[in-house]
């Protein structure tokens, strides 16, 4: 789809600008944010980092980038691991962005090596600020940030970076007639490209004795992670577990989902996931579905969707990382490790 194609959409005719042009500059900041640079360069700011014309920060969301069917990096991967991936985008030309679902999860595609970002909140910070997945300085001194909430705003950039205390530099050019605002963003509109479709799992077979079990005793773990125990009735709930079924996701990012809408996400605090996940008790699981080459897997319970993300591409160290496992009543387990990978595998009796 050609840049602005979208009739009516100020997303996608902000951005015209920048599709073509290839960033020069690519680089990973605190935590796991990242910077990327397009166009003329600007005197270096503060901190001696030089900027572009146009800029994308990605801040507040977990990611992944992706080349085809292989995975170069995710957003908890090591610093070189990450490097070395982005260093794969630098000089290839932004040819199709593409935002999707509730709160507008964006892939950004450098001729095929796609960078894509999964939004990790669904409440805003205790301060009542929202939260910002990503966000594109344009030359124009306006910002776009995509955020929490199926929101988009187009904003002035130095209020941007005063709310953020990081000062950019160099002179840009003032510019009127484009509408600052705050507006709800459609699911699924497509700004530039186009965006897949989930598929059966290649793994459902191994899970179909769970499809019509009840979730009970749901909890959050340390670190975000989440456990949930599936039985066959109400009352099998705490007992003597030999037909029960566990589901742990571990090293991945996650939302709650439903009708649309986002309940609850990995990075929320502990209280409010706690009271969405009262939600999912009694849902029985009806379907499990996968999306990419990373296998990020959806299961279903009824329409409330648990939503998983891959964050990590390769070992750490000596220890396998696994998004997700399943543990069957059978003694072995289903296990989604990183890279799109997954297997069965005896269960650890420890």
């Amino acid at each position: 789809m050609e840049a602005g194609a979208e009739a009516g959409v100020p997303f996608a005719s902000l951005l015209a600008g920048v599709v073509g042009l290839a960033p020069w500059s690519a680089w990973q900041g605190v935590g796991s944010m990242l910077t990327l640079e397009f166009g003329e360069p600007q005197p270096e700011d503060a901190a001696g980092h030089a900027r572009g014309s146009w800029s994308l920060w990605v801040q507040m969301a977990s990611w992944r980038i992706e080349a085809g069917r292989e995975l170069l990096a995710g957003s908890e991967d090591s610093r070189e691991v990450i490097a070395e991936a982005l260093d794969r985008i630098c000089g290839r030309r932004l040819t199709g962005v593409s935002a999707d679902g509730p709160v507008l999860d964006a892939t950004f595609d450098f001729e095929g090596v796609r960078l894509k970002t999964f939004s990790i909140y669904a409440h805003p910070a205790q301060d009542g600020e929202p939260y910002d997945n990503w966000m594109f300085f344009c030359p124009d001194r306006r910002v776009l940030v995509v955020g929490q909430d199926e929101r988009w705003s187009l904003d002035a950039s130095d209020m941007v970076e005063q709310s953020l205390d990081r000062p950019r530099g160099g002179p840009q050019a003032q510019s009127g007639g484009m509408q600052v605002g705050h507006a709800a963003a459609a699911s699924g509109v497509a700004v530039l490209g186009a965006t897949m479709s989930p598929a059966q799992a290649p793994f459902a077979d191994l899970l179909r004795g769970a499809f019509g079990l009840l979730a009970a005793q749901v909890h959050r773990r340390r670190h975000g992670a989440l456990s949930l125990e599936l039985v066959a009735s109400r009352g099998g709930a705490g007992g003597d577990g030999e037909e029960d079924w566990f589901l742990i996701v571990w090293a991945a990012s996650w939302r709650l989902e439903e009708n649309g809408q986002i309940l609850a996400a990995e990075g929320d605090e502990v209280p409010v996931v706690e009271a969405v996940l009262t939600r999912l008790q009694d849902r029985t699981l009806t379907g499990v579905s996968t999306d990419g080459p990373a296998l990020d897997t959806t299961f279903d319970f009824g329409g409330l969707l648990l939503r998983t993300f891959s964050v990590c591409t390769r070992p750490d160290g000596d220890h396998n990382i696994a998004s997700w496992a399943v543990y069957r009543p059978s003694g072995d387990v289903v296990v989604m490790k990183y890279a799109g990978t997954w297997q069965t595998q005896p269960c650890d009796p420890a």
